[in-house]
């Protein structure tokens, strides 16, 4: 099996992304460029979410639906592109810290770790996976 690049599980990815969220900051609320580059390192997190094992089905399309917009956000293609607000990406930290809830609320990476292993998946904190909280710019 391949090493994860930025992370492989459920509880790991959603925590590596909302620890991107202090770095969530724009200057002008009508210019997207700067959300589109906070979820482009943030949404890599979310490649290789896995949401099977004991995740419960209904968390699982709500993971992989906000998964799908971030990850649009940040690499998408498509002419026009989307623009996406400060707003989408306040409600995406929000989408997968609830999840996170749901699943004990880990606090660190070794908790998400343990948490995907009684998932019954095989997490991964990958090669550029966080190990922490970013700080702010």
């Amino acid at each position: 099996m391949k090493e994860s690049e930025f992370g492989r599980g459920y509880a790991t990815c959603l925590l590596m992304f909302t620890w991107h969220a202090p770095r969530l900051k724009r200057k002008d609320p009508h210019f997207g460029d700067e959300v589109m580059l906070w979820a482009n390192a943030s949404s890599d997190h979310l490649y290789e979410l896995v949401v099977g094992g004991k995740v419960p089905r209904r968390d699982g399309k709500i993971a992989r639906d906000m998964a799908a917009h971030a990850l649009n956000c940040g690499h998408g293609y498509g002419s026009p592109r989307p623009v996406y607000s400060e707003e989408d990406a306040l409600r995406w930290i929000g989408i997968a810290a609830a999840l996170l809830v749901n699943v004990g609320n880990p606090q660190s990476i070794e908790e998400a770790m343990e948490i995907d292993r009684k998932l019954g998946l095989r997490p991964e904190q990958g090669i550029w996976g966080c190990s922490e909280p970013m700080q702010p710019w």
